[in-house]
């Protein structure tokens, strides 16, 4: 198994015994980390969204399966990448939480509210001019 690095991308691939029959993963983003005795491999590869997944193939590097969809993880919680596997399938991985993206109702109401306090420090502002503006009218009055 191994890796390779591109201009489009990097890349993953197994190869038969004795070092025949290279045989790509396929994709881009890819990296390889360990190997069992089976040749079923693990490492991760990188989302059309960016982020990073686990993944195991099968049998001599066949059939390459994302790790999330293998187990059921609480929501915000992805496996983002395999570091081993032993020759009983036992693998290392690293488990990561995903940040939540804010519902486009939460940009509305940080807009109401941002709208307000600048309402609200506009309003204070002319409140405060106002009051300059008389207490000069005053004293203008009673200068003369």
């Amino acid at each position: 198994m191994g890796g390779f690095r591109t201009v489009e991308g990097d890349g993953a691939f197994i190869t038969g015994p004795n070092g025949m029959g290279m045989r790509h993963l396929g994709g881009n983003s890819r990296e390889t980390n360990g190997i069992n005795g089976a040749g079923q491999v693990v490492g991760y590869f990188i989302t059309t969204e960016g982020d990073h997944h686990a993944f195991i193939t099968g049998p001599d590097g066949g059939a390459m399966m994302d790790l999330n969809s293998l187990v059921d993880l609480p929501q915000q919680w992805v496996i983002a990448n395999a570091s081993d596997i032993n020759n009983s399938g036992q693998i290392v991985a690293y488990i990561t939480r995903v940040p939540e993206v804010p519902e486009p109702q939460i940009y509305g109401l940080l807009l109401a509210g941002l709208s307000l306090v600048g309402f609200a420090a506009r309003r204070k502002k002319a409140e405060k001019l106002l009051k300059l503006l008389s207490l000069f009218c005053l004293a203008s009055a009673i200068h003369l």
